[in-house]
């Protein structure tokens, strides 16, 4: 059994789109991705087909998901892997990144930044990452 939960394919697409963009606010512009994915596959997507595949509401096939995830920087396979145990520390990786984005710190021997300004529930959900991060990274350190 792995130790890492099973996350839907569009959660892990949804994950590039936000690390894609110049910030959390800034959508992606759909109708970029959808050209470069027909572009690379010869499927046309239209922009509301790419927002809907980003959102669960349509599911792609490999293929489109590949393109997709090259179009938005990423071109690791393992990532976009049925298995969990595959892509579960990429997903909790880009999940660090996103954190380091946000709040503009970087991860270096520890997390370096004030949380007074957070919510409570904020600084929880931190916490749990944090801990998910150092779990994993434990967890790799042991299999080594």
């Amino acid at each position: 059994m792995s130790k890492y939960r099973e996350i839907p394919l569009f959660e892990r697409l949804d994950l590039l789109f936000v690390l894609w963009s110049k910030s959390a606010d800034s959508p992606a512009p759909y109708s970029d991705i959808a050209a470069e994915v027909s572009r690379r596959t010869g499927v046309v997507l239209t922009a509301d087909d790419v927002e809907d595949i980003r959102f669960g509401h349509r599911l792609p096939d490999s293929v489109v998901a590949s393109a997709i995830a090259e179009a938005l920087g990423w071109d690791e396979p393992i990532y976009l892997s049925d298995e969990p145990a595959q892509y579960g520390e990429y997903f909790s990786n880009l999940k660090t990144l996103l954190v380091q984005r946000d709040t503009k710190t970087v991860l270096v021997g520890g997390f370096r930044s004030s949380t007074d300004d957070l919510s409570q529930e904020a600084r929880d959900e931190l916490h749990e990452l944090l801990g998910e991060i150092e779990a994993a990274e434990d967890g790799r350190r042991t299999s080594k």
